[in-house]
Order: C-alpha cells, then structure tokens, then sequence
C-alpha cells in the first residue's frame, strides 16, 4: 500500500471537523514521494525506458557517448576479431555489454560489411521493446575500434546449458517458445536472422532467453540476400 493508514487517517481527522487547512495532504504526499524514491524510483533507472530517454535526451543535446562513459569491470569473452565487456555506464549504473570490434581485422578479413550490417540491423529493432532479443542502446566508434553497447546477459548461452544437463520436456517447450516470439519480432520487422543456433540464445539471470548475433541478419525490406550462411 502507497499510503499509510496514520496518513489517511490525519486527512479524515480535518475532513470530519471541515477543516481544510492548506497543508491538508502533506502526509499523503511524503507517502507517494517515499514509495517513489524507495522503489519506484531506482526500478526505473534500470528499465530500458530510462536508457531510452537518456538516448533521446543525448539526442536533442547532439551528443554521442564514448568509452569514458563505461567503466569496463571484465572481459566476458574473446573471439578473432572481437571482444566482448562487461560494461557499467558511470550516469545510470546500469549493466552493459559492450562489443569491442577491430576495424584493421575486419577490412583485413573482408568482414566490416557484417559489422556494419550488424548495426544496423539491431538498431532497426530496437526501436520497440522485445525481451526476447538481444537489443542495441550505444554504438560508437573510435579510429581503431567500431563499439556496440547491447542487453547485459548473464545467464550463458543454450549451448552451455545443454551441454550441462539434459532439459525437462517443460523446459524445452519454454525456451522454444520464447525463440518463437523472438523470431516472430524479427520477422514482422521484414528481417531473417539467418544464423539460429544454441550459441547465439543468449539467457538472462531470470532464466528467459534473448537471441543475438545479428551480423549475418539480412533485412528484406531492402533487398534479397544473394548469398549464403
């Protein structure tokens, strides 16, 4: 309950004797205000709608976010040409990861056009909220680094977890439905995620899945893909 009854019984108190005095719903009001800071407040700083209004809030401001806004805390993994953090933004204190890619690799490799791809595709869908999806709130870029800020995952992956224990039929049906929703939001944005496997279904500590790795995406709303995976 937001407001206490000893607050609303102060309120009823001045009402019985008609009495309005001007600060009437002062204990009303440090209820709601208590409530707020306390837990309504610090839930909001980590919602992705307060990452959301910060971005549009940068974007009125024309700012663009940098490495010193993160305080990178570990390296969560390590691949050929990429590298991925754990990331905290100093502002909000909110969890990221942060996709640290080499720019001389990838043109070495032929491979910026996935990168590039990758960007692009996640920022297209992001603009509406899915849990079922890996989503981009930063991207930047430095001379010598080209840096996606997504969804923070601690839970590992599927293949991880497959390969620890076997699945109850239960938990099968679950996570095949939470890839269907997944799929079925990348879809109704006229994208095929072409690449679909244990590896890239990403799990959130509270156990719900999150699909990633959208490099070999291909949005058709543009044109058909011309090769293959």
């Amino acid at each position: 309950m937001i407001i206490h009854q000893k607050s609303l019984n102060a309120v009823q108190f001045h009402l019985n004797k008609n009495q309005f005095p001007p600060t009437l719903f002062q204990p009303m009001k440090i209820d709601i205000r208590a409530k707020f800071e306390r837990e309504m407040f610090p839930e909001f700083l980590l919602s992705r709608q307060f990452t959301r209004f910060c971005q549009w809030i940068n974007l009125q401001m024309d700012y663009q976010p940098t490495l010193n806004d993160f305080h990178i805390e570990a390296l969560m993994e390590q691949e050929s040409i990429s590298e991925f953090y754990k990331v905290e933004k100093i502002d909000s204190k909110k969890k990221f990861t942060l996709k640290c890619l080499d720019k001389k690799l990838l043109k070495r490799r032929k491979q910026q056009n996935l990168a590039l791809n990758e960007r692009e595709i996640l920022n297209t869908l992001s603009h509406e909220k899915c849990n079922f999806i890996v989503q981009l709130s930063y991207a930047f870029h430095t001379p010598e680094k080209l840096y996606l800020v997504v969804d923070y995952t601690d839970g590992g992956d599927l293949l991880s977890l497959v390969g620890a224990s076997l699945l109850l039929e239960v938990e099968v049906k679950f996570y095949v439905a939470e890839i269907i929703l997944g799929i079925e939001f990348i879809h109704q944005h006229n994208i095929v995620h072409r690449d679909i496997k244990p590896s890239n279904l990403l799990l959130r500590r509270d156990g719900h899945l999150a699909i990633s790795n959208f490099d070999r995406a291909w949005d058709l709303s543009h044109k058909l893909p011309t090769g293959s995976v």
